[in-house]
C-alpha cells in the first residue's frame, strides 16, 4: 500500500465526520485507511461486500424495463428530471411527446433552484428527499457524473430511477 498510495497525491483533506456525512461510513473508513496506509485484507473484503450491497440497491431502484414496456407507468408518479441542462430539456420534450406534462427538475446548481422550466420547478436534492411516489429520470450525459448522482439518490427514500437512455429509446 505504501508503494501505491502516496500522500502527495492527496489534494483534499476532509475530516472523518465530513466524509461520513457526504459519502457514508464505508467510504469514510476507506478514505481514512488509505490516508493512514493501514489497510488489511479483511477491511478490503468488508468494503467490497458493502460496495456490492450499494450497487444492488441502485440497480433495484431502476425501473427502465417498466417504462419501456409501458410508458403509462409514469402517469401516477411524481416525476423529477435530474439535470436542468441540455439533457433535462430533451427529457422534458420526450415526456411531452407522450402527453406527460407534469414534472419538475432537480439540479445541483444553486443558481437554477426555484426557476421554472417547461412549467416545472427546479429543486435541490434536499427539497426532494422526502417526496413520495417519486420517479427520478437521470438526464445527464457524463457517465461519471451519473454514477455520482446515483450514489446521492440512493438516500432519497422510495425513489425509483429511470435512465435518460431508456427514455430516449422509447421515443425512437
Amino acid at each position: 500500500i505504501n508503494q501505491l498510495v502516496k500522500s502527495e497525491y492527496c489534494h483534499s483533506d476532509f475530516s472523518n465526520q465530513v466524509m461520513e456525512d457526504k459519502c457514508g461510513k464505508e467510504v469514510s473508513d476507506l478514505y481514512n485507511a488509505l490516508l493512514d496506509k493501514t489497510i488489511k485484507m479483511e477491511d478490503i473484503n468488508n468494503w467490497n461486500r458493502q460496495y456490492m450491497k450499494e450497487i444492488i440497491k441502485i440497480e433495484e431502484q431502476y425501473v427502465d424495463n417498466k417504462i419501456q414496456n409501458d410508458i403509462k407507468y409514469l402517469n401516477n408518479k411524481k416525476i423529477i428530471i435530474y439535470g436542468a441542462g441540455k439533457y433535462g430539456h430533451e427529457t422534458a420534450k420526450i415526456l411531452q411527446q407522450f402527453s406527460i406534462n407534469k414534472f419538475d427538475f432537480c439540479d445541483r446548481d444553486i443558481n437554477k433552484h426555484g426557476m421554472n422550466i417547461f412549467g416545472g420547478k427546479v429543486y435541490s436534492i434536499t427539497e426532494i428527499e422526502n417526496k413520495e411516489n417519486l420517479v427520478i429520470i437521470i438526464a445527464v450525459g457524463n457517465e461519471n457524473l451519473v454514477k455520482e448522482i446515483e450514489q446521492t439518490l440512493v438516500y432519497v427514500k422510495q425513489a425509483e430511477l429511470v435512465s435518460f437512455n431508456a427514455l430516449k429509446n422509447i421515443a425512437w
